[in-house]
């Protein structure tokens, strides 16, 4: 059983969903172990449909297990409220999703603060600046007042990159960040994120098909019938599980 002192800990975490039609329980997780140390970057690989996602939003607290322990900074998500949860998903996650779900009448800056609204009201000096700072970094300086519909596909995934930090979040779950972009703006999307979690000491987790993704991260956990194996980026890139 993994120390306390662990960022995320996951023990004995279960998850099924209702078949559609035959009314039955298809268990998608099975017993998920995970230890997560602050600082780490991971990879969750494996085929569609075998729950990497749905770890994802129980870890981010959108979801919740059917069974089983999910500790955050030594906090058992099950104890809290559904405010808790808002305030826990706002305050400590910074969620990544391969749609950029940006805000079409905000512009690039409005868009960056969204999270900063949600329990806080107006955004104070300093958050603002620093969303322009990390909007800067990230090579959208000079777009602060456009509009998504005025960027590219690879400029609107930064955006949803600084979105997520601009509260300096614990961890940041990533689900596909990179699957809707081609690959040159994947490679500098991919480089974006090891870049933060590397200068930051920002925890990354990173649902992902790319093996050439997952292989940038310091581990990869591959699901293997409901439970998760840890596996060497070399291995996973040689039998091309990803996909």
């Amino acid at each position: 059983m993994a120390e306390r002192s662990e960022l995320i800990v996951l023990e004995g975490v279960t998850k099924s969903f209702r078949t559609p039609g035959t009314g039955e329980d298809l268990q998608i997780l099975k017993g998920i172990e995970m230890a997560v140390p602050a600082g780490d970057s991971v990879a969750l690989v494996g085929p569609s449909g075998c729950g990497k996602s749905t770890l994802l939003n129980i870890i981010g607290g959108l979801d919740r297990a059917d069974s089983g322990k999910v500790i955050i900074q030594g906090e058992d998500l099950a104890a809290k409220s559904p405010d808790e949860l808002a305030r826990f998903r706002n305050q400590t996650v910074g969620f990544l999703f391969q749609n950029h779900h940006l805000l079409p009448q905000c512009s690039v800056l409005e868009n960056a603060l969204v999270p900063a609204l949600a329990f806080h009201g107006e955004p104070d000096r300093e958050t603002s600046d620093r969303a322009a700072g990390l909007l800067q970094r990230v090579g959208l300086g000079d777009r602060l007042t456009h509009r998504p519909s005025e960027l590219s596909g690879g400029e609107r995934q930064r955006v949803a990159l600084v979105r997520s930090l601009v509260l300096q979040p614990a961890f940041i779950l990533a689900d596909e960040p990179t699957g809707s972009l081609d690959p040159e703006t994947a490679a500098h999307m991919a480089e974006l994120l090891l870049e933060m979690n590397r200068s930051q000491k920002l925890t990354l987790i990173v649902v992902t098909h790319s093996m050439e993704l997952a292989a940038m991260m310091g581990r990869v956990l591959k699901f293997d019938s409901g439970r998760l194996v840890e596996v060497s980026a070399e291995a996973h890139s040689a039998t091309g599980s990803a996909s």
